[in-house]
């Protein structure tokens, strides 16, 4: 059963691999293993997804730069209100 699901995980990387490098489609990967099919393409397509949205689902640099200050300065002040005087 282990060794089941590690040749699956590892066919998936591959898959993964492949339609993240353009050298092949999620429908030319899956053609490869049609006994995993049902169980890759779910995966596959919601890998493909977020790789093609990669740029909308990035944070704002500016936005994150930002919400560090506020952090760092959050913890600043935590740390001088939990300092022993």
């Amino acid at each position: 059963m282990a060794n089941t699901e590690q040749r699956t995980a590892q066919i998936l990387q591959s898959c993964l691999d492949t339609v993240q490098a353009g050298h092949g489609s999620v429908e030319s990967v899956l053609a490869q293993y049609p006994e995993l099919e049902d169980e890759l393409r779910p995966q596959l397509e919601n890998a493909a997804w977020l790789m093609n949205h990669r740029s909308v689902l990035d944070p704002d640099p500016a936005f994150v730069r930002r919400s560090r200050q506020r952090l760092m300065a959050r913890i600043a002040t935590q740390q001088r209100q939990v300092a022993p005087a």
